[in-house]
């Protein structure tokens, strides 16, 4: 399974549509994650037939009155995909129950363990080419024989670089 997964859009349609249709053409995604602000911009661009799953960032009135739901937990053995904007945000039961938390937020394309064996990634933004001193950027995750790739994609269409994952135990770690 590839996913494509990105951030912060904040209203630029042409460079989000840009990575939607290198990620559908280019690089086989069949799913797409989009971790908030703007959550409406993914009514305005064509999936190329594909499912988009989406939470609100803090810009979005759902997120602040939580008539949305704020977080999402994905689980695909033997990851579980916890989608929230505001790294903030990541605490609970679905939070416990994660051991990869997906978020945006801060616009800084990242991709860390934690102390506890956590993996949290930040595609970082599409807002603009770039924005608080980063790149556009969006992250593909690949997901198979239980190991999980991350691939770090430029708004260039070129891949920075790619790491893979393994859950042992309880703990994700880096391979």
């Amino acid at each position: 399974m590839r996913i494509a997964v990105m951030s912060d859009t904040h209203g630029n349609i042409k460079l989000f549509q840009e990575m939607i249709d290198f990620s559908a053409n280019e690089l086989n995604v069949k799913a797409f994650w989009h971790l908030g602000d703007s959550y409406e911009d993914c009514d305005r661009i064509d999936l190329r037939g594909r499912y988009i799953v989406r939470v609100p960032g803090i810009y979005h009135p759902g997120y602040r009155d939580q008539s949305i739901d704020r977080s999402i937990l994905i689980p695909y053995d033997p990851f579980s995909f916890l989608l929230i904007h505001d790294p903030a945000d990541a605490r609970g039961i679905m939070y416990a129950e994660s051991n990869v938390v997906l978020h945006g937020h801060t616009h800084k394309p990242e991709c860390t363990i934690d102390q506890r064996g956590r993996l949290f990634i930040n595609p970082g933004h599409l807002k603009a080419r770039r924005d608080r001193g980063y790149d556009a950027s969006f992250m593909v995750l690949t997901i198979q024989s239980g190991l999980l790739v991350v691939e770090h994609y430029l708004s260039t269409l070129e891949c920075d670089s790619d790491r893979r994952f393994r859950v042992s135990g309880t703990k994700v770690e880096e391979l």
